[in-house]
This record gives C-alpha cells, sequence and structure tokens, in this order.
C-alpha cells in the first residue's frame, strides 16, 4: 500500500516536472513594456495555450510570492504584472500581480496623462520632429507627447476621461480625433475601450484604434503586423464588449 502511494506521488512528480519542464521549452519567451512589464509565451499552435494554461496560473503565483523574478535590468518596477499565453495573438493574458487592471472606471477627476506615467515608465520611447531631429519622449507611449503638443493652449489639463469624451464626441477634424484618441486609449477606462471599438470601423482612425487597443487593453499583437493586431482586438472586443458596455451603463 505504501509502496503504491509512493509510487503515485513519485509518478505524478515526474509528469510535473516533465510538463514544467516542457512550459519553459516550446513556447519563444520574450518580455516587454506594454506599458506593463509583461511576459509572453508564444506557442506554434493554438492548442498548446490551452494545454499550458495551468502552467501560466502557477507562473503568476510564483511572481506573487516573488516579485522580483524576472526584474529586468534597469526596470523601474518590482516584477513582471502580466503573463500572456500567444499563438497568433494572445489567446490567455493572467494577472500575476493584484494592481494594474486593464478596463477599470477611471476617477472622475484623475488626469489620464497622469494615470499613464504612474503604469509606465518615462523616457522609453522616441520620435522625430519637424526639423528632422530626434527627441525621447516625455512618455512611454509617444503619441501622448504629441497629443501635448497638439493641445498645448486649447485643451488643459487635467484631462479628465468625461472631459476628453466630450471633446472626441465635439471633434470636427481627424486630426484632433487621432490625438484625443490616443488620450483615451491612455484612460484604460471601458467607456474609452468602446470609442476605439467604433473607430476601428473608420477608414481613417482604424489602424491607430487598434494599434492603443492592443497596446492598453488586450496587449501583445502589435509586433506581427497590423492584420494581427486587427484580429487581436476584435477578439478581445468579441469576448469583453458585453462587460465594457455593462461598466458603462452603470456610470
Amino acid at each position: 500500500m505504501h509502496r503504491s502511494r509512493r509510487l503515485v506521488i513519485w509518478t505524478v512528480g515526474a509528469a510535473s516536472l516533465f510538463y514544467a519542464f516542457l512550459y519553459m521549452l516550446l513556447p519563444e519567451h520574450s518580455s516587454y513594456y506594454n506599458p506593463y512589464f509583461e511576459l509572453h509565451r508564444k506557442f506554434e499552435y493554438g492548442f498548446e495555450t490551452g494545454v499550458f494554461l495551468p502552467a501560466g496560473y502557477v507562473e503568476c503565483l510564483l511572481l506573487r510570492v516573488f516579485p522580483r523574478l524576472y526584474r529586468e535590468t534597469g526596470g523601474e518596477t518590482d516584477g513582471a504584472q502580466f503573463v500572456a499565453l500567444d499563438w497568433r495573438y494572445p489567446a490567455f493574458r493572467l494577472q500575476a500581480t493584484p494592481y494594474g487592471s486593464r478596463d477599470a472606471v477611471l476617477p472622475a477627476d484623475e488626469d489620464i496623462v497622469q494615470h499613464v506615467a504612474q503604469i509606465g515608465f518615462y523616457g522609453s520611447g522616441e520620435r522625430k520632429l519637424a526639423d528632422g531631429s530626434t527627441v525621447r519622449c516625455k512618455y512611454i507611449d509617444c503619441d501622448l507627447d504629441r497629443a501635448e503638443e497638439f493641445f498645448r493652449g486649447s485643451y488643459p489639463r487635467p484631462w479628465t476621461i468625461s472631459e476628453t469624451l466630450r471633446r472626441y464626441k465635439g471633434a470636427i477634424d481627424d486630426d484632433a480625433r487621432i490625438h484625443l484618441l490616443a488620450i483615451l486609449a491612455g484612460s484604460q477606462d471601458p467607456r474609452g475601450a468602446l470609442v476605439l471599438a467604433d473607430a476601428m470601423k473608420s477608414p481613417r482612425l482604424g489602424s491607430l484604434a487598434a494599434e492603443k487597443l492592443d497596446t492598453y487593453f488586450v496587449a501583445g499583437c502589435s509586433w506581427d503586423g497590423t492584420e494581427t493586431m486587427f484580429i487581436g482586438a476584435e477578439e478581445w472586443l468579441k469576448a469583453n464588449r458585453r462587460g465594457l458596455e455593462a461598466k458603462c451603463a452603470r456610470l
């Protein structure tokens, strides 16, 4: 009896170790800020994301117990906040730490740009100026730098979610709408997500809207190009639109 129990324990232990070994071996491992510090496990076949979903949850638990695990050199965060299991687009995105919700209602008086500064990191991007020179961006999303320049003197801070929504609905030209979309995306508010969803239908605004949904809500599609980015955003909206609408209805 004791022998058979030990045999079961050894068998389960060996199988678990082999499973963990495959989880570390099979997917392509990468990490980046988007705007959170995220770990991505990209698999070759779609079914693998489901097979290794339990391993992803275990990795999240390890990150909660050991928050400095995977800390990147020079990073400004204690450790990874999300673990994503990817195929052609993110199949599962698991929250490793209890903060950093991607579609929470933004407080009414909170400045959207300050919200992005709190969740992201300053000075991680570069952009070209009109004279051809290159400067380091103030925010992780360089489009917020461009929006700040575009609205300087005409749209005073704080840029709250309600005021930005009002301005977006009243905007009469696409240039203003482009910058307002970038601001709304940074809010990570469900109202901003629904505006981005509608903007994806626009020939002029569609690519930007899909990119911002990817960056601030979906996470992890954009490296495979615009087409995959659209697929990921559409799949995310298909799974989350009702929840977003329910949150908005309660406001």
